[in-house]
C-alpha cells in the first residue's frame, strides 16, 4: 500500500513499550545524541548519531526504537494527520508537483517508486495501524539489514557498542518486482495548471540506465557535465545568466539498482515558459549534434578530480561511500577506477554518449503553470500538449 513504509518508520520513530516520546527526547539531549527513522523506495534506514563516550546509551535507546516499539493509537491518528497535510500542501507545491507527475508518466501508476515516499490522500487515509503492525512484522527483519558506521573506535569497540542489535529476529522477506513501465509519448508536454503562479516548473527527460559505478552510467554523468551538472554549465549560463528566466538550471543522470533516468530541469519566470523550453531544447539538441568542445573536457576532468578528491572527508561522505559499496556491492578500488576513467575519457567517447542517451525525440516534457497564460504559447512550440492534473490524470 502506498505510504505504508513511511508510516510504519514515522511510528517505529515514536514511543517505545518503556519511554515516551518526550522522555526520549530529553535523554538524547542530554547525551547529545540522535536517532531517526526514515524510509525511501527500496529501504529503511536508521540513522544514529552520537558522542563516542555516549555510543552505548545512544544505541541503547536508539535500538529500543527497533526492537519495541509502542505503537500507539494516538500517535498514530497524529501521524496519519500530518501526512494528510503533507500531501495536500505538496500538491501546492509546483516544483514537487512538477517532479511526481514526471515520474508517474516515466514508470506508470502501478509501480510504487512513481508515487512520493507518504502515498496519496486515498492511500494515506485508507492505511490503519494494524497495517503499520503487519508491515513492520514483515519486512523489518535482520535478514535483509547492514550496519554502516563511522567512528573513532576500533571494530573491537564498536561491534561490543552495538552488540543489543543481536537481539534483534526476523524471518525472509518478500521481494517485489516492478510492474512494467508505459511507453512514453515522446516529444509530448503534459501541462498541469496552477492558476496565477508567479514561476512555471519545468521537467525534460527519459528512461536511462541504472547505476553503476564504473561502467556507462559514470560516463554518462561526466558526457552531461558540462551540459547541466555544473554551475558554469550550457543550461545554466543560458537560462540563468544569460537570459534571467531562472535562479538555476540543470541536468542530470541518476539511477538506483534496477532503474534510471535522465531529466532537465528548472523553476522558471513564468512570462518565459516557452521561451525557457526552446533554450532547454536547444542546448540539449545542440550538445546532441556537436558534442563536447575541447575546453570543456578539460574542465570537466579538472572539476570533478578536485570534487572527488575532497567527496570523502566527512563523517556523512563516509557513510555515504561505504553505503554505496554495500547496495552495489563494490570494492574501494572503484574510486580509483573512476579517476582512471575520467581522465582517460575523449572527446569522441564524450559525444558517443551524447548521440546514445541525449536524443530530444525520446523525452518527455512536465510543464506546471498558469494555463490560461501560457498552455497555448507552449503549443505553439509544436508540440502535443495534453493537461493533467497535480495526479497525473488527463483532465478531460
Amino acid at each position: 500500500m502506498l505510504g505504508l513504509a513511511a508510516m510504519t518508520a514515522a511510528m517505529v520513530d515514536e514511543a517505545t513499550q518503556s519511554m515516551s516520546v518526550e522522555d526520549i527526547s530529553n535523554e538524547l539531549a542530554k547525551l547529545g545524541s540522535s536517532y531517526s527513522w526514515s524510509s525511501g523506495d527500496t529501504f529503511t534506514t536508521l540513522r544514529i548519531r552520537s558522542l563516542t563516550k555516549n555510543l552505548d546509551k545512544t544505541v541503547e535507546l536508539a535500538v529500543a526504537s527497533l526492537l519495541e516499539p509502542k505503537f500507539d493509537q494516538a500517535d498514530f491518528d497524529r501521524n496519519q494527520a500530518n501526512t494528510l497535510q503533507g500531501i495536500k500542501q505538496a500538491k501546492k507545491q509546483p516544483s514537487q508537483t512538477a517532479s511526481e507527475v514526471f515520474n508517474k508518466m516515466m514508470y506508470g501508476t502501478d509501480n510504487n517508486f512513481a508515487f512520493g515516499n507518504s502515498g496519496t490522500e486515498e492511500t494515506a487515509q485508507n492505511i490503519t495501524l494494524d497495517d503499520v503492525k503487519a508491515f513492520y512484522e514483515t519486512h523489518y527483519s535482520p535478514k535483509v539489514a547492514s550496519v554502516i558506521a563511522v567512528s573513532s573506535l576500533d571494530k573491537s569497540a564498536l561491534t561490543k557498542a552495538l552488540a543489543p542489535l543481536k537481539a534483534w529476529e526476523g524471518g525472509d522477506v518478500p521481494s517485489v518486482s516492478a510492474k512494467p513501465f508505459p511507453e512514453l509519448d515522446s516529444k509530448t508536454v503534459y501541462f498541469i495548471d496552477q492558476p496565477g503562479a508567479p514561476q512555471s516548473e519545468i521537467r525534460i527527460g527519459k528512461r536511462a540506465i541504472p547505476y553503476d559505478a564504473t561502467g556507462e552510467y559514470y560516463r554518462a554523468g561526466l558526457m552531461n557535465y558540462p551540459l547541466g551538472g555544473a554551475f558554469n554549465s550550457r543550461i545554466n549560463l543560458n537560462l540563468r545568466e544569460d537570459k534571467g528566466y531562472t535562479y538555476g538550471a540543470r541536468s542530470f543522470f541518476s539511477g538506483g539498482e534496477t532503474r534510471g533516468w535522465y531529466r532537465a530541469s528548472a523553476g522558471v519566470r513564468a512570462d518565459s515558459t516557452a521561451a525557457s523550453i526552446t533554450e532547454f531544447v536547444n542546448e540539449i539538441e545542440g550538445y546532441y549534434k556537436d558534442g563536447i568542445t575541447p575546453e570543456e573536457l578539460e574542465f570537466t576532468k579538472s572539476a570533478i578530480g578536485q570534487r572527488d578528491a575532497r567527496s570523502y572527508e566527512t563523517p556523512r561522505q563516509k557513510l555515504g561511500f561505504l553505503g554505496r559499496m554495500m547496495t552495489y556491492d563494490l570494492e574501494p578500488s572503484f574510486v580509483d577506477e573512476q579517476a582512471e576513467i575520467l581522465q582517460g575519457m575523449s572527446k569522441a567517447d564524450i559525444d558517443a554518449l551524447a548521440k546514445k542517451h541525449l536524443n530530444l525525440d525520446e523525452m518527455i516534457m512536465v510543464v506546471v503553470g498558469d494555463k490560461a497564460k501560457y498552455m497555448g504559447e507552449v503549443a505553439a512550440l509544436g508540440y502535443d500538449v495534453v493537461e493533467v492534473d497535480a495526479d497525473g490524470n488527463v483532465v478531460k
